[in-house]
């Protein structure tokens, strides 16, 4: 009996589908649980800020601090919009090995967003006046290119995550391949099905 080439291949097709409707979940998922370690991380880098240049703090004054305090906690209060904006871009899910350091990326972004408010009341700079200056929050590029900014500050350093976000990234993976791997058995199948249509042409020559 001949083997059903587009019945199979249709399959996985569906097959593919299917993960795709839960790597969006996943996706859903992080970008839920997320939100109060974001809350969390933006208060402590902002009290560190603080802690860091007292002799900044104390020139603010209770009423410029003050503001400084209520501008951090609203942001808190906008961290899942944030994340959401951010991480709705195709750039931080890319279904390769490069998945975990974008996505770390996609994180500094986020709490990039306190860059903006620290650099308004002198506490950092959001892009590097030297070579040497090693603190400034770098701007990230979406283009890839360092030296053309878009005016996104990042978060200097690396972002360790909650060991369920480390989780969900790990079944995010395991989808990106098992999507591959089907994607490489349609390969499979439709150049059967053309070997098989070449060679009944050739024998009923």
């Amino acid at each position: 009996m001949d083997k059903d080439f587009a019945k199979e291949i249709e399959s996985r097709k569906s097959l593919i589908g299917a993960i795709g409707t839960q790597m969006e979940k996943v996706r859903a998922d992080f970008i839920e649980g997320i939100r109060p370690f974001v809350q969390e991380w933006l208060q402590a880098i902002a009290r560190q800020y603080v802690e860091r240049s007292p002799q900044r703090a104390l020139q603010l004054g209770k009423e410029r601090l003050t503001l400084l305090k209520a501008r951090v906690h609203q942001l808190c209060e906008e961290a899942g919009a944030v994340s959401r904006e951010v991480f709705s871009k195709e750039a931080f899910w890319p279904e390769s090995r490069e998945l975990v350091t974008q996505n770390q990326l996609g994180i500094r972004v986020v709490f990039g967003k306190l860059g903006s408010i620290l650099q308004e009341f002198g506490f950092v700079k959001t892009k590097a006046q030297t070579e040497e200056d090693l603190e400034s929050w770098d701007q990230y590029d979406c283009s890839g290119d360092r030296r053309e900014f878009d005016g996104t500050p990042v978060y200097p350093h690396s972002v360790e995550l909650p060991g369920a976000m480390k989780i969900l990234l790990e079944e995010y993976q395991i989808l990106i391949r098992k999507k591959s791997n089907l994607r490489e058995e349609i390969k499979r199948l439709e150049f059967e099905a053309l070997q098989a249509q070449a060679t009944r042409l050739w024998d009923d020559i």
